[in-house]
């Protein structure tokens, strides 16, 4: 909490000051980014990213106290999360893990002609 500065930080981050968004990002960062690990924790560092980057875009256009601009933050990282999980489940998945042994490496293409050309000589 900022302790009845919000409104003067809110107002400097929105006119573009960095050390205000700064200040905000810093006082909600951290509870974000655990409410994320609570529902996804492989993927809620990339959403509280994504969501601090709409933030950003948004921030000027944002009114209201802090416990709605904190609301506002959360529900668009939680939307963030959403979004990145659909991705992901879409995303076909390939690892080398799933990659059958091939066994043992055919013969070098130069000896089997080699071979091939004896055998017709």
């Amino acid at each position: 909490m900022l302790d009845g500065r919000f409104e003067a930080v809110l107002a400097d981050a929105a006119a573009g000051d960095e050390r205000a968004f700064d200040t905000l990002y810093r006082d909600l960062h951290p509870a974000l980014l655990r409410y994320l690990r609570t529902l996804n924790w492989e993927l809620a560092e990339d959403a509280a990213s994504e969501a601090w980057l709409e933030v950003a875009r948004g921030v000027a256009a944002f009114r209201g106290p802090e416990p709605v601009f904190r609301s506002w933050v959360f529900s668009i990282a939680r939307r963030k999360l959403i979004d990145r999980i659909r991705y992901e489940a879409r995303r076909p998945s390939a690892s080398w893990d799933d990659v059958a042994d091939p066994g043992p490496a055919e013969r070098d293409v130069a000896e089997q002609l080699h071979r091939l050309s004896a055998t017709i000589s």
